[in-house]
């Protein structure tokens, strides 16, 4: 795979996390508390396969298959601290229109919502563009895929 490719694929992943981190932080919280309070049904005295008999290790290594998620939320949860502000205003923008950068009819709306919003919030006219847009979440894109990096998680 070339480096350039690379990065794309690495991009695309935090993307995917940025965009979809609250849903995929209630999928977690459900699957966490699935595992939790599951138990085995009562023993029959068959043997069901080759696994040990070892219901509390299995729970405990479920548990650790999720723990790199826990490891993005808190990765999402800096990042969303550290952005500058109109920053934060797209990236809430993004989730609601749950779209990556290239949806072109969505690209529009997500640019007038946010030039309205940093209006308000600047109490003065503010435009942004379309491809403005892009930029600006390419370096959301970027900033977070810089920490995750220096987190390991890339």
């Amino acid at each position: 795979m070339t480096l350039d490719r690379e990065c794309r694929e690495d991009n695309k992943k935090v993307e995917a996390w940025l965009i979809w981190c609250p849903e995929r932080k209630r999928d977690y919280e459900q699957r966490r508390e699935l595992i939790l309070h599951s138990s085995p049904g009562p023993a029959d005295g068959m043997p069901r396969g080759s696994e040990v008999g070892d219901t509390t290790g299995r729970k405990g290594q479920k548990l650790a298959d999720l723990g790199a998620n826990e490891q993005w939320f808190c990765l999402i949860g800096e990042v969303e601290k550290r952005l500058p502000w109109k920053l934060q205003i797209l990236l809430r923008l993004k989730r609601q229109y749950r779209i990556g950068v290239r949806g072109r009819p969505v690209r529009m709306w997500i640019a007038l919502d946010l030039s309205e919003e940093v209006s308000r919030a600047i109490k003065k006219d503010y435009s942004i563009g379309p491809e403005y847009v892009d930029k600006l979440w390419m370096q959301v894109v970027e900033y977070a895929a810089r920490l995750a990096a220096k987190k390991g998680l890339l």
